[in-house]
């Protein structure tokens, strides 16, 4: 039988664990909290290195008060494994914000991750944001790596290189694992270089954003039906005015 002082020492005991627990919830709501304060989206805009910088107040303002469903929505396309292609081609007219919308989705990521690793913390995820597909590593693994091109660029690149070497546009429009590829309007990709990207990109699985002022008949006019295959090969998506 235990002595009184056993039972004091064992009441003891307990008090302490259920204090230590109580500090840790608490730990945790106050950690959670900081999180919210902290993540503001200017934040998370300089943590994607790939924005220009006359997109920056764009795409912040976008984000301002969290993730609009209709940003949340898209990002899913890019997490597709398996067969599926992981392209999201962003097609609409001139001015309805395809470029802001694709520079603002790997700050969406990164704002979906943010608030999936403490948890839902009211203020960081707008109502009706989807967050199941956020992961850590987004946030350790792909947040900074995106980069962004101009699809003339990669077109007109090896015009400016030397004879028998590879030009640094394609080199990187290959390697580089997230990508944006801008403004695909039709321009003359004598060299093929455009349609070597994007069929590199399709065949290793590499997540890739492309924008385009044409829809896939526009596509398959300015470039032949296998550039159009490939770069319509994932989800498409019409952009009729910004989010």
């Amino acid at each position: 039988m235990d002595t009184l002082e056993d039972i004091i020492a064992k009441a003891m005991e307990t008090t302490q664990k259920m204090q230590a627990m109580h500090a840790k919830k608490h730990a945790t709501i106050e950690r959670a909290e900081l999180v919210r304060k902290e993540l503001t989206v200017k934040d998370a805009v300089e943590k994607i290195r790939c924005i220009p910088d006359r997109f920056r107040t764009v795409v912040a303002t976008m984000l301002a008060d969290g993730v609009p469903p209709a940003i949340a929505e898209l990002t899913p396309a890019l997490d597709q494994t398996g067969t599926a292609v992981p392209f999201l081609t962003l097609v609409g007219k001139t001015g309805a914000g395809k470029t802001s919308t694709a520079l603002a989705l790997p700050v969406a990521r990164y704002m979906l991750a943010y608030a999936a690793t403490y948890g839902s913390v009211e203020g960081i995820v707008a109502p009706g944001g989807s967050k199941s597909h956020a992961t850590k590593a987004i946030i350790g693994g792909t947040v900074t790596a995106w980069r962004f091109m101009h699809a003339d660029d990669i077109c007109t690149c090896r015009r400016a290189s030397k004879l028998g070497e590879e030009p640094r546009a394609v080199e990187w429009g290959m390697a580089h694992h997230p990508l944006i590829i801008d403004d695909v309007i039709g321009q003359k990709d004598q060299d093929g270089d455009l349609y070597r990207v994007i069929r590199h990109r399709e065949e290793n699985g590499y997540q890739t954003i492309i924008t385009s002022g044409l829809p896939f008949a526009g596509i398959e006019g300015a470039y032949g039906p296998q550039f159009a295959r490939r770069m319509f090969a994932g989800v498409t998506k019409l952009i009729e005015r910004k989010p």
